[in-house]
């Protein structure tokens, strides 16, 4: 059917039809007007249905401009909608209580249409809760659309003194492209199913009615401009399978935020101050095993939990401090520095701010930071009992809560306690390379570096965020330059390796640093003849020294250009090793270690998982380094 330059008035509805399978239906509107009609312009739905409407005037019509529909189900990306081409292009609408409600459809296009009075008076909405049943005064918005959607066929859209200033969508984004330009916010629905979705805004879900509301699938990238508005209703859970890229800036944040919340992008709901914004209004963003978001200059507001991020890698850079709590990381990567958390004392654990939860989350610095002041000062250092002098001391330093542990210092028990378990298998490797049974040309021992090495509760990111922390690495810093000072001055004929893991690698590489500044000779050649630093925080992109990414290969482009963490963040003692000691050092660190290789892809699970043969090749490394020859391997 095709109708041009028509006028269709004082009927009920002007065009009403259904479509299937064996009766697909095509209707094509071009400057036709519809006016004064009792129900509806345009009805039309079908899994088979065609609709192209361009040029057209939709007019003082009770209920809906055009209501048009396909069919849906589900796939393994979850729903799916099953619909015809429908286009409605350039047309306006003008006194209705819907403009266009779209449901179920691939893909519609619908573009710079105009939109005034529609929804502007409120009805009566009611749903069932339980047994009982409520009903509220609601306004509508003049455009939703549920189906799987193209970003780029939803621009250009507007209009005044609307019920509800919005265009409201739900269901799969299945191609991306620039957020829709609009005079007014895009709205995000609070569920996947039904229409009108206005009426979602009041409803008080179950928990079966939880699901994601509006999705980005695989392979998709969305990307929303700076100073845009998006306003969430009661509910709503946008998923990113995909990727979300949000380009705010300071001057012009992107505002992700209540429906509620007329301090952007307007009064949306049109009730004036009958309703009010508070945490917990929306669900909050999630990121989905494999997505990826970028959310620069993001304001997320009231929502429940600004962001959740599944096996997945996340940036956000802004604001939650009106959300209720801030990231709950489930063994994703999160980068989330320059955040204002509500608090300069940042966020909770470590402050007062909104909180955060689970590893691989990055806050330092955030919105108020102040760094702690740089130790002075630490516990004295306690020289053994006796020093047994040998050919070589193995000097240890173990990772963050590594045992022993103790407030405010550990007990040890013998000058080898404190190497720690990863650092104790590189000595085994050690000894067994430079002095096996039977050898006599070495004689070897071992010293811990007692020093406290914080723990940090299974997430090493947490190096970064308090004093307790800083004064436990400096704390490991003193205790290096004492021991190897009392050692060499009780042991004058001894030779030095170091190794460390994690915490005791940054101590180390931060000790030698110092040194090498103080001009000591405690790292000559002479003296100093290897060091091993596993998972150093204090890694600099492409340093000096030999670096392996896995078991005997040299490590790739991903951890030769990355800077550990504390290398990222801290204001204090950055820097490559000293050039005296990079040609004997060893660095080993997994690509996408959080604590050495950071950055999407990162996991806190990369960070401990080291194998036992990877830990004993490199002590034999340093044996060999201790013997004068290279490394026998296939690097």
């Amino acid at each position: 059917m095709s109708m041009t330059h028509t006028r269709m008035r004082y009927g009920r509805t002007g065009l009403n039809a259904f479509s299937s399978t064996n009766q697909p239906t095509t209707v094509t509107l071009d400057n036709v007007t519809l006016t004064h009609l009792a129900a509806d312009g345009i009805t039309i739905n079908g899994p088979v249905t065609t609709l192209t409407v361009t040029n057209s005037t939709f007019a003082d019509i009770t209920n809906t401009g055009i209501d048009v529909s396909g069919s849906s189900g589900f796939n393994d990306s979850g729903y799916d909608a099953t619909s015809g081409p429908v286009s409605v292009t350039s047309s306006t609408f003008d006194e209705m209580r819907h403009g266009v409600l779209a449901r179920d459809l691939e893909r519609p296009r619908v573009q710079n249409n105009s939109y005034t009075d529609v929804g502007a008076d409120t009805v009566e909405a009611c749903y069932r809760s339980g047994w009982e049943q409520v009903c509220n005064n609601v306004k509508s918005a003049p455009l939703q659309i549920f189906g799987e959607l193209d970003l780029t066929r939803l621009t250009g859209n507007h209009g005044t003194g609307n019920g509800m200033n919005a265009m409201i969508i739900s269901g799969r984004i299945v191609a991306g492209g620039i957020w829709p330009s609009q005079t007014w916010p895009v709205v995000l629905a609070g569920r996947a199913v039904g229409l009108p979705l206005e009426l979602d805004y009041w409803h008080d879900h179950n928990a079966s009615d939880r699901q994601s509301s509006t999705t980005i699938d695989a392979g998709v990238t969305v990307t929303i401009p700076a100073g845009t508005v998006v306003k969430a209703m009661h509910q709503s859970y946008p998923q990113v399978n995909g990727s979300l890229v949000v380009n705010g800036t300071n001057e012009a944040p992107v505002s992700i935020t209540s429906i509620k919340d007329d301090t952007v992008g307007g009064d949306t709901l049109g009730d004036g101050n009958a309703t009010t914004p508070a945490p917990g209004d929306w669900n909050g963003i999630s990121v989905a095993d494999g997505g990826t978001a970028t959310l620069d200059g993001t304001e997320i507001r009231y929502a429940a939990t600004a962001l959740t991020v599944a096996d997945a890698d996340a940036e956000l850079h802004g604001s939650v401090s009106s959300s209720e709590a801030g990231v709950i990381s489930n063994g994703g990567f999160v980068d989330a520095t320059d955040v204002d958390w509500g608090s300069a004392s940042g966020p909770s654990p470590y402050g007062s701010g909104r909180s955060i939860s689970g590893g691989g989350v990055f806050v330092v610095p955030w919105v108020g930071y102040v760094a702690p002041p740089k130790p002075t000062s630490s516990p004295p250092y306690r020289p053994p009992s006796n020093y047994d002098c040998k050919s070589i001391a193995f000097v240890g330093a173990r990772g963050s809560g590594e045992a022993p542990q103790g407030d405010p210092e550990p007990n040890f028990t013998d000058a080898q306690d404190g190497l720690g378990g990863p650092v104790w298998n590189m000595y085994q490797g050690f000894k067994d390379e430079i002095a096996p049974p039977g050898s006599f040309a070495y004689t070897v021992k071992a010293l811990g570096v007692q020093y406290r090495a914080l723990g940090t509760l299974s997430d090493p990111t947490r190096l970064l965020t308090g004093a307790s922390y800083f004064d436990s690495i400096y704390d490991g810093v003193s205790k290096v330059k004492s021991l190897l000072a009392d050692e060499h001055a009780h042991c004058p004929n001894e030779k030095f390796v170091l190794a460390g893991y994690s915490q005791g690698a940054l101590a180390i590489h931060i000790a030698l640093r110092q040194l090498a500044s103080e001009g000591s000779s405690l790292i000559s050649s002479n003296r100093l003849v290897a060091v091993l630093l596993l998972a150093d925080p204090a890694k600099v992109a492409n340093g000096a020294e030999e670096t392996w990414e896995f078991d005997e290969y040299y490590a790739g482009g991903g951890v030769r250009n990355a800077d550990g963490i504390w290398t990222h963040f801290s204001p204090y003692d950055n820097g490559p090793l000293p050039s005296q000691v990079s040609g004997q050092t060893l660095a080993f660190c997994h690509n996408h270690d959080v604590v050495c290789s950071p950055g999407f892809g990162a996991r806190v699970r990369n960070h401990t998982n080291y194998t036992n043969d990877e830990l004993r090749h490199m002590g034999s490394w340093a044996g060999y380094k201790v013997k004068g020859q290279p490394y026998p391997s296939h690097l």
